[in-house]
């Protein structure tokens, strides 16, 4: 069932598109901090619009942010200076978790927020699990 703040869809699915150059071009934040910053808002945003998915956006944050951070550990461990070598650590906070910036486990986080919602949020679905589907 659809609420009355189903309203709010469309500008919400490119909040994104417009919040990440407004952030960008508004402060002086690293990239990084903006995107973070830009993807947690909007699945904020997309949790006003669609509070039925509260537990798959933040699901979906922490599983992603846990295969990000499975992934970038196993590049470092083939290429140990990858970090040092290719990130600007002066403009970073300096916080690492295994020798992966803490920003990096922040953009995991928030991409697997926002992402995990936008097909059902586009699309008005609801996905349910076997035992739900078959209650009904």
């Amino acid at each position: 069932m659809r609420s009355s703040r189903h309203r709010f869809h469309r500008p919400i699915l490119v909040l994104p598109f417009f919040l990440f150059p407004l952030l960008k071009l508004g402060t002086s934040w690293n990239p990084i901090y903006v995107g973070v910053t830009t993807l947690f808002v909007s699945a904020l945003a997309t949790l006003y619009c669609r509070p039925d998915l509260i537990t798959k956006i933040w699901a979906g944050g922490g599983l992603f942010a846990i295969l990000y951070f499975i992934y970038f550990g196993s590049v470092l461990i083939f290429f140990p200076d990858y970090v040092v070598d290719y990130w600007n650590l002066k403009d970073l906070s300096g916080l690492f978790l295994l020798g992966v910036p803490i920003e990096e486990l922040l953009f995991g986080f928030s991409f697997g927020m926002y992402w995990s919602s936008v097909v059902e949020h586009f699309g008005w679905l609801s996905v349910v699990g076997a035992d739900a589907q078959s209650a009904s």
